[in-house]
């Protein structure tokens, strides 16, 4: 039972992660916090077993939930098939005992779903997410447009405090 409320949880986020990057009446996007503090902490604090419960299962009414396995780690990706927008989560970890290294949260968005991230609106987000996450996290965006999608990933790394 906790799995499951840990991966409802989890998608809740994720699903939240588009609300919050786009305006769904504007189809703009916005730039606030796409991750919290809570969340990361959560998943950086997850064993890679305890991921994989939890991606197992993971879902979310009216969105495909797909697991793609990596030697790495499992992602999480929910898509919704009406607007053929797609979120997923992955943390990244060296080994099955440890925590992960560095987590990635992407966002896919149809190209004219909303406006192309300028690269204003790609510092704004990635600086609400440094706000959001304070000094113990390092964030860095990387956005891609391709002739289908509009790609915006965080990576998110824990810093090591001394």
């Amino acid at each position: 039972m906790l799995v499951r409320v840990a991966s409802v949880a989890l998608l809740i986020a994720i699903v939240s992660f588009l609300l919050i990057l786009i305006d769904p009446v504007a189809g703009e996007p916005l730039p606030q916090s796409v991750v919290s503090r809570q969340d990361a902490d959560r998943i950086f604090g997850m064993t890679r077993h305890g991921w994989e419960r939890v991606a197992e299962g993971s879902s979310y009414r009216g969105w495909k939930i797909s697991l793609n396995p990596h030697n790495t780690g499992t992602e999480v990706m929910a898509s919704d098939p009406t607007t053929g927008v797609a979120l997923s989560v992955r943390p990244y970890y060296e080994d099955d005992q440890g925590l992960p290294q560095t987590l990635v949260i992407g966002s896919y968005y149809p190209v004219g779903f909303a406006a192309e991230a300028t690269e204003q609106l790609q510092r704004d987000i990635q600086s609400a997410a440094r706000k959001a996450l304070g000094p113990a996290y390092s964030v860095s965006l990387v956005y891609t447009r391709s002739n289908r999608l509009d790609v915006i990933e965080l990576f998110i790394t824990r810093r090591t405090l001394n």
